[in-house]
């Protein structure tokens, strides 16, 4: 006698399919009759995998054996940490295709031949993350980095080690859209902005003063159009020649723990602003002064000025407005009834996973002038000084 289970159609059933763990989804339906065979190693079904320190390492050892070997061409997304792992994956890429493989984050990796190994068997891969606590040999480290970045199918890429990222072995122009660097320095990043042309937002968690020449930049332009970093110790004229090259800058993120308090000036802003970021929309600075300068924080009349510099549509001190949740409940359509909606809906939330995980340009001139229109109407500007 056949289940309620069973009488659901295939497109139904796989959706389900989408929302459970792989390894409950063969663990359950393998083998159990034709069909559910048909259904689980069905083409359209892609699959996302977590071998993280989540999971123990029996089921690892299952997953590994078992599993990935059926769904290596099916598999878009990977999350995989530890050395011995790292390196059962390393070695399985020699044996099975990852063809279809998009998304790879790597956790506490330690060597730099696991990763050469691994790039070289993911022709399609788009966005690769690396955060690992077990190197701060600053060799592997460049290492690493370089690979990372002429992988020239990548689009989004993070790094984040125990030292800062080293950048000086990459000699290739790389295809990168969006980067997060962990621990930079100055000096390595323009040395960074050298290779990579296309790159349109940066963020970094942590980038530390380093003297550089003023005209190093000079014959620079980028294309960035969102930057957010967090500084310690970095001086303001070193950002200010940062941003001069930065001409399609349209959102600017500045935290940190800082000992010059220019950048709380607006006239010097305004002079940036007029002059090299016709296209900023949205700018946030909010860091904390050194215990020296305390005692030296701008009063209420000069943060006032703050006012002057821009119209009264585009201030608002202590809350960011943003309508990012609107415009994606606008963008989404549900698509209910017959069996064809059902395969689009699946496609929808496979390529709103990847989108989400490399981002998604937009090039079309005519957006692009709406898009600035709606930031410029949302635009949020901060002034916040904490003792």
């Amino acid at each position: 006698m056949s289940s309620r289970f069973e009488l659901l159609p295939n497109e139904t059933i796989m959706d389900m399919y989408e929302y459970l763990d792989i390894f409950d989804i063969m663990h359950s339906f393998s083998n159990l009759n034709s069909r559910f065979n048909s259904l689980i190693n069905d083409s359209r079904i892609y699959v996302s995998l977590d071998l993280s320190s989540a999971i123990n390492d029996i089921r690892f050892d299952i997953v590994s054996r078992e599993i990935l070997p059926q769904i290596s061409h099916r598999l878009i997304s990977l999350i995989i940490a530890e050395k011995s792992r790292i390196l059962a994956f390393s070695l399985m890429c020699n044996n099975s295709s990852f063809h279809s493989l998009q998304i790879l984050s790597l956790i506490d990796i330690e060597k730099s031949n696991n990763l050469k190994t691994i790039l070289e068997k993911l022709p399609l891969l788009l966005c690769l993350s690396i955060k690992t606590n077990k190197i701060d040999n600053e060799i592997t480290i460049s290492e690493i980095c370089s690979m990372s970045l002429a992988k020239l199918t990548l689009k989004k890429c993070l790094l984040n080690f125990c030292n800062q990222c080293i950048f000086k072995d990459l000699l290739i122009t790389s295809n990168i859209k969006q980067l997060t660097i962990g621990w930079c320095s100055m000096s390595e990043l323009i040395v960074l902005f050298r290779h990579l042309p296309y790159l349109r937002i940066l963020h970094v968690r942590y980038l530390f003063n380093y003297d550089y020449s003023v005209t190093v930049l000079n014959d620079t332009n980028l294309v960035i159009k969102e930057l957010n970093l967090f500084l310690y110790g970095v001086p303001y004229n070193n950002i200010e020649l940062l941003l001069r090259c930065m001409p399609l800058l349209k959102m600017l993120t500045i935290r940190g723990q800082l000992d010059d308090l220019t950048y709380t000036d607006s006239q010097q802003w305004e002079t940036v602003f007029s002059s090299s970021l016709l296209l900023l929309r949205v700018f946030n600075i909010n860091f904390t002064p050194r215990e020296e300068l305390l005692n030296s924080t701008p009063s209420q009349n000069s943060e006032g000025r703050w006012y002057e510099l821009l119209s009264p549509t585009q201030i608002s001190i202590g809350e960011q407005k943003s309508d990012d949740n609107k415009k994606q409940q606008q963008k989404k359509k549900k698509c209910r009834g017959n069996r064809k909606a059902q395969h689009l809906r699946r496609r929808e939330r496979r390529d709103q996973q990847i989108i989400k995980t490399h981002g998604e340009d937009n090039d079309d001139p005519m957006e692009e002038d709406l898009e600035q229109i709606q930031e410029y109407s949302l635009s949020t500007w901060f002034l916040t000084i904490k003792a």
